[in-house]
């Protein structure tokens, strides 16, 4: 499936996912009410680039009125990434909006290539809300 394809079941599924308001219609979280003011850069789990796993999780942050996060659940995603990305998310800081929440989706890839060591891994924050978590496939022998 293409970077594309994905990106459009992504955005399905975070729309289905949200919940709905009192009259029963959707209420999302519109990118241009989400605003990053803080973020903790979260490395590429050691134990997923050993197992080839690559994937996008998407998190719901639950903000309170000061914009820090005080929940964030992984909506969908690998199991094994989802936990990692959700205490991630609990690191971040938001401007405030009024549905005190935010989404934020990670973007797991392993990239063809050497990288001098197996540890490396590149964060990448796209504004508003989309990280790029970018490992490479080996290492260089030494």
């Amino acid at each position: 499936m293409t970077t594309v394809g994905r990106l459009v079941l992504l955005v399905l599924c975070v729309a289905c996912s949200i919940g709905t308001n009192a009259q029963g219609q959707d209420d999302p979280v519109y990118d241009e009410d989400i605003h990053v003011l803080s973020f903790t850069e979260s490395p590429y789990p050691r134990i997923a680039i050993t197992t080839s796993l690559q994937g996008l999780v998407v998190v719901k942050a639950t903000l309170d009125s000061d914009g820090n996060v005080v929940a964030a659940t992984a909506l969908s995603g690998p199991k094994l990434l989802a936990a990692t990305t959700a205490q991630n998310t609990k690191q971040w800081r938001f401007k405030p909006n009024a549905r005190k929440q935010a989404i934020v989706v990670y973007e797991y890839r392993i990239e063809p290539g050497r990288c001098l060591d197996d540890t490396r891994s590149m964060f990448l924050l796209r504004h508003p809300n989309f990280v790029s978590i970018v490992a490479c496939q080996g290492s260089i022998p030494g």
